[in-house]
C-alpha cells in the first residue's frame, strides 16, 4: 500500500500515513472555525480548570436540500479527534427522513452531542468534521457504509499511525488534522458523494487554551450550523 510522508512543523520529515484511495469527488470545508487561538502545533498546553468538555449541534438548519421532490434524506457525518481515548478518531453518522427546505433538523431539546470527554479528563486538543448532505440511501445503507470504512485495511492502518501520533508526548496536531481530511475524504468515496450532495462541511480544531462555554455558527448557501461547546456533569 502506497504511503504519504508527511513533514512535522520544523519542516523535518516526520510519521509516514497510509495513502488512502479517495473518488473523484474529495470535498472541501465550506466553513473552517477559528477561535481566538490560531496557531495549532504547541509543545505545550494552558492548564484548564475544566473537568471535561462535550462538543454538541444546538441546530442544524436546511435552507436548501437539493431536492426536486419537497423533503429528503439528511445525514450528518462528523469525526472527531482527541488525544486521550484509545481509538482518536471517532467516526458516527446521524440520520434524519423527510426534511424540507426550511425545516431545522430534530435533533432533541438538548441539541446533538457529538463528542464528550471522560468525566474527569481532558484532551488537549479537540480536532472536529461535520458534514451534512443528502443522499437517497436509507439509513441501513449509510450504517452500512460507515462500518465498511471502519473495517477497510486502509483505514485501521491509518488509524494505527494516529493512534501513534495522537498518544505521543507533544501530539502532532498538524499530522492528525491531515488524517481526518483524509478519512472523510475516503467516506465521500465510499458513499460515493458528489457536489450535489453537500450541504454543508464545517470543520475546526480547539486547544485547552481556546475551551469555553461558546457557540460557533456556520454558514453555507444550503445549510447553518450552530455548534456549542462546555462542559458536561454526571
Amino acid at each position: 500500500m502506497e504511503k504519504i510522508t508527511t513533514k512535522d512543523c520544523s519542516g523535518k520529515h516526520g510519521v509516514v500515513l497510509p495513502k488512502l484511495e479517495f473518488g473523484s469527488y474529495i470535498p472541501t470545508p465550506d466553513v473552517v472555525l477559528s477561535p481566538k487561538r490560531t496557531v495549532l502545533e504547541k509543545a505545550e498546553f494552558a492548564a484548564s480548570a475544566w473537568k471535561n468538555i462535550r462538543l454538541l449541534l444546538k441546530d442544524v438548519l436546511i435552507k436548501d436540500n437539493h431536492k426536486i421532490l419537497p423533503n429528503a434524506n439528511i445525514y450528518i457525518i462528523t469525526i472527531v479527534t482527541d488525544d486521550i481515548y484509545s481509538k482518536p478518531l471517532c467516526i458516527n453518522s446521524y440520520p434524519f427522513e423527510g426534511i424540507g427546505d426550511g425545516d431545522s433538523l430534530p435533533l432533541g431539546p438538548a441539541g446533538l452531542d457529538i463528542y464528550r470527554s471522560p468525566k474527569d479528563k481532558l484532551p488537549s486538543f479537540l480536532d472536529f468534521r461535520i458534514m451534512v448532505m443528502k443522499s437517497d440511501k436509507v439509513k441501513r445503507e449509510i450504517g452500512e457504509f460507515i462500518s465498511s470504512v471502519k473495517e477497510d485495511s486502509s483505514y485501521k492502518s491509518l488509524l494505527k499511525e494516529v493512534i501513534t501520533l495522537a498518544t505521543a508526548t507533544n501530539p502532532q496536531t498538524a499530522l492528525i488534522i491531515e488524517a481526518s481530511d483524509m478519512v472523510m475524504g475516503f467516506i465521500a468515496k465510499v458513499l460515493k458523494m458528489n457536489r450535489d450532495d453537500k450541504l454543508i462541511y464545517v470543520t475546526g480544531s480547539l486547544v485547552q487554551a481556546d475551551f469555553a462555554f461558546d457557540e460557533y455558527k456556520a454558514v453555507s448557501r444550503s445549510a447553518e450550523v450552530l455548534l456549542k461547546s462546555g462542559e458536561w456533569y454526571q
